[in-house]
């Protein structure tokens, strides 16, 4: 949860109108201005309300960086970016820490376990064994979208980049990914990857360390004796088949109460989770996030009458 979701309509916009253009025209200018105003559209949908008055000053600026000559606009979007991304970080500074369990009990590649994986969730649950009840652990949450062959995987970005390094252990691998999907691997996300060539890749360049599959988090959840709820958040589910073996996915859980949770106030789970609980009751063992788009992306007016069907079953079914 948290951080800016890369949305695959504005890698699109990206790939063929910015980075397939060698000169400054028309085509590259309108892919710029598209993909500026998408940023600005997603930060101010998903910050939360404190952090208003940052998105507006990041809009400001990118509206500057559209204004200036041709010849300065690269180095004005570069310094938009950095300037971007220091207001974000200076914004969370005073943000209270209830980020025990954010992305699977670890955040980022850098530390003793790498975010979003089974080793991670496995090291907290023994921590809290050893240590006993810990803070700031309100819940435990991961992300999940689906792969190119209809798999569920847990991963919290669109683009590979900041999870696999493409050095080291995973040359090869991302060679063959390269020569297999067409794609360069700095503009790679997960939908355009199969399941078996993500795995084929090590997650923060850890030898063995692999992206987790949806039901092998659940099961490593499981297999830790996980005391707390499970909040699973949804980034992007792209087809019926996946959709629907979300669903089961979830249904499946070891207890009879698990529970269909969309959360329609996505940032204030990560600033005031203790309010939501009051306002939206517990989530039983497991339950399902989103932030409005993504939910509306996956199973809004894209999804089928048979998958609205079986939401609205799960619904009423508690």
């Amino acid at each position: 949860m948290g951080g800016w979701h890369t949305s695959p309509v504005l890698l699109r916009i990206y790939r063929s109108a910015v980075v397939g253009r060698q000169r400054w025209g028309p085509l590259r200018l309108f892919g710029v201005a598209a993909l500026s105003l998408g940023y600005v559209l997603t930060s101010l949908g998903q910050w939360c309300l404190s952090r208003l008055s940052v998105a507006l000053l990041v809009a400001a600026l990118q509206l500057a960086a559209l204004a200036a000559p041709r010849f300065a606009l690269a180095a004005a979007i570069a310094a938009l970016v950095a300037a971007a991304t220091a207001l974000v970080l200076a914004a969370r500074v005073d943000a209270e820490d209830d980020s025990t369990g954010h992305r699977g009990g670890a955040e980022g590649f850098k530390d003793d376990c790498c975010e979003n994986t089974v080793e991670a969730v496995a090291a907290l649950l023994q921590r809290e064994r050893e240590q006993g009840p810990l803070p700031h652990f309100p819940y435990l949450e991961f992300d999940v979208q689906e792969t190119a062959d209809g798999e569920l995987v847990v991963y919290h970005d669109s683009l590979l980049t900041r999870g696999f390094p493409r050095d080291g252990i995973n040359a090869a691998a991302v060679a063959r990914l390269e020569q297999e999907t067409g794609i360069a691997f700095g503009l790679l996300t997960v939908a355009d990857c199969r399941l078996a060539q993500l795995q084929a890749l090590h997650v923060g360049g850890r030898p063995g360390v692999c992206i987790p599959t949806l039901k092998q988090l659940l099961d490593a959840c499981i297999a830790g004796g996980v005391q707390r709820s499970l909040a699973i958040e949804m980034k992007q589910l792209l087809s019926d088949a996946g959709r629907l073996k979300f669903l089961d996915t979830i249904r499946r859980a070891p207890q009879p109460y698990a529970i269909w949770y969309l959360d329609t106030q996505g940032p204030r789970l990560d600033r005031d989770p203790r309010a939501l609980r009051q306002r939206f009751g517990r989530l039983g063992w497991a339950g399902v996030i989103a932030f409005p788009h993504l939910f509306a992306r996956s199973f809004g007016v894209f999804g089928s009458e048979q998958v609205l069907a079986h939401l609205t079953r799960c619904l009423l079914a508690g």
